[in-house]
């Protein structure tokens, strides 16, 4: 029994032994698995270069981990050795500083990985230096070019070239008529073009250059540039008057326009307009800019009224029209037009309607409504009093009202007269061929509408 009892507990202790084992044997193996995280390699700008644009650079390297570990990236960054941490935290292998760098500057880098354990693997300090500063190119290709005559009133431009990379550059202009020394006009003017302020002068010449700056206070002068104005010629002669020239029946409220404008491009113009009921007319406004003249209150109506209209430019020289007339009528507006046609017809077939509207003037446009889907019609213009003729085919069953009004020819428009038209009928079910022939022939509409009833 005590020989039983002695075995049992050798081998419980033996089987004690073994597991405990196992677990510090696993223990060990757990702890083993996890390594630390690649070191940092292949950096770009690589290790040693030089002549590093001063651009914000794009740092990037080798990373990664044997275990396939997340990792996580610290920056080290700037001109002191060792560099001062500037990011932590970083997931990608690459890294977007965002300040521009010095000219002619040493730079240390490194790189800090991390895996997600905690482990650390610390990269070498690597070095880059950036170019040196060289200044702009002189300044190049003038617009308006160097020895140019007959240039029109515009801005100036011209070409820099900066050889360092994002070097920031400005310009200096100096611009007038001092063939010698042109003044300063504008500093740290930032684009290579320039519109000079106030009024050029017309066959004059003129001189200019251009000094660009950089950042650093490098600069380089391009030379002395000269160009010669155009010659100044009088404005346009003003014309298409409204109300045209001759004009009757002309609104009592009417706003005068007319068409002006110059020949030199740049240059502006102002007009006199003369006005009235006397040949010639009087002065009633100056120096205006606009191209039209709302004489004050209503004109007296069945009147001739005069009128003209002097342009001049900036320099002084003038161009004056010549005088135009026209005479008013009562204010009144075009009757109703009486509208005939067939008022019973059928889908499908063209018919014919006439549209009579009378008026004290000339001329009229008549706007048709078909009172269906179709756009509405504007025909015109015809001598008021006399029947217009307009034909349209309805597609679809119903009953339409057409409408028509009348308008004259400055825009005066009338009230609408109507005239309904009901389509029932299909074309193919038309009792004969004469109907055909009867319903495109609007003087025997009533006769064809007593038919159909």
């Amino acid at each position: 029994m005590k020989q039983t009892i002695l075995i049992l507990g050798i081998i419980f202790l033996l089987v004690g032994v073994s597991i405990a084992s196992s677990v510090n044997n696993n223990s060990s193996k757990l702890y083993n698995l996890n390594n630390p995280p690649y070191e940092p390699s292949n950096p770009n700008p690589s290790d040693g270069s030089i002549d590093n644009s001063i651009c914000p650079p794009n740092l990037s390297w080798t990373g990664g981990d044997p275990d396939g570990d997340n990792v996580t990236y610290d920056i080290y960054f700037g001109k002191q050795c060792p560099p001062p941490l500037i990011a932590t935290n970083v997931t990608n292998t690459w890294y977007q500083l965002s300040n521009l760098l010095e000219f002619a500057t040493i730079y240390w880098w490194k790189i800090v990985a991390i895996d997600e354990y905690g482990l650390i693997t610390s990269g070498p300090i690597w070095i880059l230096t950036t170019e040196e500063n060289f200044p702009p190119y002189p300044p190049s290709n003038p617009n308006p070019p160097d020895g140019a005559t007959n240039v029109s009133l515009s801005c100036l431009s011209w070409i820099c070239i900066e050889p360092n990379l994002c070097d920031i550059v400005t310009y200096d202009v100096y611009f007038g008529e001092e063939i010698e020394d042109p003044p300063l006009v504008v500093e740290n003017h930032n684009s290579t073009i320039y519109c000079p302020t106030g009024n050029w002068k017309f066959n004059t010449t003129y001189t200019w250059r251009i000094v660009a700056w950089d950042a650093c206070g490098l600069n380089a002068s391009g030379p002395i540039w000269t160009f010669r104005t155009i010659e100044n010629l009088p404005p346009n002669e003003p014309s298409s008057p409204f109300p045209p020239d001759g004009a009757k029946c002309v609104p009592i409220d009417i706003n005068l326009s007319w068409i002006g404008g110059d020949p030199n491009p740049g240059d502006y113009v102002t007009f006199d307009v003369y006005f009235g009921v006397t040949n010639p007319p009087t002065q009633k406004s100056s120096n205006q800019t606009k191209t039209c003249y709302d004489p004050p209150g209503n004109l007296a109506i069945y009147k001739l009224y005069y009128w003209k209209v002097v342009a001049w430019d900036s320099q002084g020289l003038c161009t004056e029209g010549p005088i135009w007339e026209f005479t008013t009528k009562p204010p009144c507006t075009p009757s109703k037009p009486i509208i005939y046609g067939t008022t019973h017809g059928t889908i499908g077939v063209d018919y014919n309607y006439t549209f009579n509207s009378t008026y004290e003037c000339d001329y009229l446009f008549y706007i048709i409504n078909w009172g269906d889907d179709s756009p509405v019609e504007y025909i015109g213009p015809y001598p008021q009093g006399i029947e217009v003729n307009a034909s349209h085919i309805w597609n679809k069953k119903g009953t339409y009202i057409i409408k028509a009004r009348a308008e004259d020819e400055f825009g005066i428009i009338g009230p609408w007269g109507e005239r309904t038209g009901t389509m029932p009928r299909d074309k193919s079910l038309l009792i004969s061929p004469l109907f055909r022939f009867l319903e495109r022939y609007p003087l025997l509409n009533r006769l064809l509408n007593l038919i159909r009833i």
